[in-house]
């Protein structure tokens, strides 16, 4: 029989057979003189369990060892008892991983959730994302994102510096060009001069805004305003310390 009727009786893809031909999981098949490969019952039932074992979740390598056992040993079943044992394990792992990541994927919506019961909530200021932007004992970033040759880059950097240093507060601030409108699109650039703490906008804007253009704030200017800044510094640093004070307490 040719590939796509293969293809048919073991519900794989024309490609698929042809990787696993490639990776030696399947022997050479002869060909017709018109050079098609032609495949017997048995190419289709080692197919077959190749799928199978792939499901299991073994890799390539073990797939061909697991054949190598089946096909050249007289007692196989000691040597694939292992192999499923520590396949098992494996899994084991990955499982605790998961249960992992739920409990942690738990505690961000309880997080939310209190953040959003707050009656002084800060919009666009989300634990979550802040606590993902950094690593345990890191600072917060600002970043200020600028078309070059806008004129307000400067005085927006200057006036981000003075409310640090009135804040007293030592956060990095990374100047970040952007130079056209592919690079605005992907990092949802509203517009210049754009700051932002730790990946959120110290002023929040509509999902998915974009702009390769002067950004126009809320009160009419082209930079963000100083209490704007004063108040998502103000933000950011309580969740700093609210964020500090979990690891303690653990």
């Amino acid at each position: 029989m040719q590939i796509g009727e293969v293809a048919k009786l073991t519900a794989l893809s024309v490609d698929a057979i042809r990787f696993y031909e490639r990776n030696s999981l399947l022997p050479k098949v002869p060909r017709t003189a018109g050079h098609f490969r032609l495949y017997s019952q048995s190419d289709v039932a080692r197919l077959t369990f190749i799928q199978k074992m792939h499901n299991l979740g073994f890799s390539l390598r073990e797939v061909r060892q697991i054949l190598d056992i089946r096909e050249n040993r007289l007692d196989p079943c000691k040597e694939v008892r292992l192999l499923v044992k520590t396949k098992l394990a494996e899994i084991r792992s990955k499982i605790r991983e998961l249960k992992k990541l739920e409990s942690e994927l738990i505690g961000g919506l309880g997080k939310c959730d209190a953040e959003l019961r707050k009656q002084n909530h800060v919009p666009g200021m989300c634990p979550v994302l802040a606590a993902a932007g950094q690593q345990e004992g890191s600072r917060m970033l600002i970043e200020v994102l600028y078309i070059p040759g806008c004129s307000n880059h400067r005085p927006a950097v200057e006036r981000v510096r003075r409310i640090l240093a009135t804040e007293n507060v030592n956060w990095p601030v990374v100047e970040i060009p952007i130079s056209d409108e592919i690079a605005a699109r992907s990092l949802q650039f509203p517009g210049s001069p754009t700051v932002r703490i730790n990946g959120m906008d110290v002023e929040p804007i509509r999902q998915g805004q974009s702009a390769f253009a002067c950004r126009l704030y809320s009160d009419g200017s082209g930079l963000p305003s100083e209490a704007v800044l004063q108040h998502a510094i103000s933000a950011a640093r309580y969740l700093e310390q609210d964020h500090g004070s979990d690891h303690t307490r653990r």
